[in-house]
């Protein structure tokens, strides 16, 4: 049975289309959100108790579609590399121009954990092989973003105070630290699928320990340290053989010419580093954005790879 190519049966530029709408829509009512205005809001039913769809510390930043500014930065950090593909034909000055812009669109969720892997993505493209006539840009791209990185940090910083900077920075090495001893007792097996939430909630837990940060850390906000805890050291290496496998077909296509697999490692790799201090596989948007970057990214691994070629189940089987 004849063998049919990727590009005559799967559309290219379908799951980029589809994000990037989603992207920018979220992006226009994360600004309108920035001014005080929440049209979704105005879709439910009169009567609704609508202040329970905002955190009080949440107003007046943007969410768009998400239940938290934290998501929506994150969510908006995943539009980098896609705005860099985009404009990978303007000139260089205009291109860095706007890849700025979008970082300071980021920047207004004031997730500190979006922005930084947003500049993370945006480098890793910019010095992916940029020649001899390149390499100059891309060290001035380099120290302007890193430069604009700390200055912003610092900002954000600044503005976060009383018990939202207590619970988004101290808090989570406190609890990480708190919930280590259970951790270790439960070091190769683990506690069980859902036993951190309800650790977290026990009066011997988290909540015994520091109430306030009990409904803050119904998650562990690191999605490794909760496999550890939940699973043991046998679900991390799972999850590390997981990890491990994308890493070997994303360095695959890395080194092709395909752009638009260059942005799908891109999002890929912010989703793991974001990973590690926040809930990016938690938050259904964020995870599906994730989960299918890195599928597309192992098709397109199989089709780069020499004496492989990708075709329908139906067709690979024979029937």
């Amino acid at each position: 049975m004849a063998r049919v190519s990727m590009s005559k049966t799967i559309p290219q530029a379908a799951f980029f289309v589809g994000l990037g709408t989603a992207i920018l829509l979220n992006a226009v009512i994360g600004l309108m959100n920035l001014a005080g205005s929440y049209p979704l809001l105005s879709l439910l039913p009169e009567g609704f108790p609508r202040q329970l769809h905002i955190d009080p510390h949440a107003v007046g930043l943007p969410t768009g579609q998400l239940p938290h500014p934290n998501h929506w930065s994150l969510l908006m950090a995943f539009g980098v590399p896609l705005l860099w593909v985009a404009t990978r034909r303007l000139p260089w000055v205009l291109r860095s121009g706007l890849a700025v812009a979008w970082l300071a669109l980021v920047a207004t969720g004031r997730s500190r954990i979006a922005l930084a892997v947003a500049v993370v993505g945006i480098l890793a493209l910019v010095w992916r092989w940029p020649g001899r006539r390149g390499w100059p840009m891309a060290l001035v791209t380099t120290i302007a973003a890193v430069a604009w990185l700390a200055a912003a940090l610092s900002i954000l910083q600044a503005l976060r105070i009383g018990a939202l900077s207590l619970n988004i920075t101290g808090g989570r090495w406190a609890v990480f630290g708190y919930a280590f001893p259970t951790v270790w007792t439960w070091k190769w097996i683990g506690t069980g699928f859902g036993m951190w939430e309800r650790w977290a909630l026990s009066p011997d837990g988290l909540a015994g320990y520091h109430g306030a940060y009990a409904g803050w850390f119904s998650v562990a906000h690191s999605e490794p340290f909760q496999l550890w805890f939940e699973l043991g050291v046998l679900g991390v290496l799972v999850g590390a053989c997981a990890v491990a496998t994308l890493g070997r077909d994303a360095l695959v296509v890395w080194r092709t010419n395909d752009a638009l697999g260059h942005a799908l490692v891109a999002i890929a790799l912010m989703a793991v580093l974001a990973m590690w201090v926040t809930i990016p596989f938690r938050i259904p948007v964020l995870a599906m954005t994730a989960l299918v970057a890195a599928a597309r990214v192992q098709v397109r691994a199989r089709a780069h790879r020499p004496g492989l070629q990708w075709a329908p189940p139906s067709e690979a089987s024979g029937r």
